[in-house]
């Protein structure tokens, strides 16, 4: 409300608050965000980028963009930090994938079978590469894409496998060509944050945005562990 965030109000401000976030991050927050500015009668504008990880707290700092939301494991330590919420790996396939067992792969048909890798600018999600190669396990696959977008469109079509963040996971599945599975393998969690400079910290505007941002997407048990 302007009264807690006094100086701003965001029925009549043009603003234009710029987010480095990345297509998982667009699909994650941006329909519950517009949806909220919406319904509010805000008039601020909403604008994403997507930027090479080393260049993201550059941005923060000159203020070119407001916020970075996601898993962004890379960024300084000099920002400021507000956990949001835990995130996990599972695995897609079509509902008529020819190895799915009572629709799921077994370990051996997971590592054996063909799979989607993206290579997504800024994220932190070769965590996922990683994690395996440390194992010793390699999964086979020849097909490597830069965005999370065009997944459950081949993944509906072939028998490719895929993984993916459980809340992307869950958006695609309502598409209905695709079901959702637990990984036959354990990969790490992870922590999915919202950024910004401490310099504009104090800026009526960035406050009223970051508390609607974690209004809108913080789980409790992410409360207690404060920011960094």
């Amino acid at each position: 409300s302007t009264e807690d965030h006094k100086g701003f109000d965001p029925k009549k401000s043009q603003r234009t608050f710029r987010f480095y976030m990345s297509d998982i991050g667009v699909m994650v927050f941006l329909p519950a965000l517009v949806k909220r500015l919406d319904e509010s009668g805000a008039t601020v504008k909403v604008q994403t980028a997507q930027l090479p990880s080393d260049e993201v707290a550059a941005q923060l700092e000159s203020g070119e963009i407001d916020f970075a939301a996601g898993y962004l494991p890379t960024l300084s330590k000099g920002l400021e930090r507000e956990p949001l919420f835990r995130e996990h790996y599972v695995y897609m396939i079509r509902r008529s994938h020819p190895l799915a067992r009572d629709g799921a792969l077994t370990l051996k048909d997971f590592l054996a079978g063909s799979h989607i890798f993206i290579e997504a600018m800024g994220s932190g999600h070769k965590i996922i590469e990683r994690t395996l190669e440390r194992r010793g396990i390699k999964r086979g696959g020849s097909l490597r894409v830069p965005h999370f977008l065009p997944v459950p469109m081949i993944v509906a079509s072939t028998d490719r496998i895929v993984t993916v963040p459980s809340r992307l996971a869950k958006a695609f599945e309502t598409l209905g060509q695709a079901r959702v599975h637990r990984l036959p393998v354990k990969i790490p969690s992870f922590d999915v944050s919202l950024s910004w400079h401490p310099r504009f910290g104090q800026d009526p505007a960035i406050r009223w945005m970051r508390d609607l941002m974690i209004e809108l997407f913080q789980e409790p048990r992410t409360i207690k562990q404060g920011r960094s």
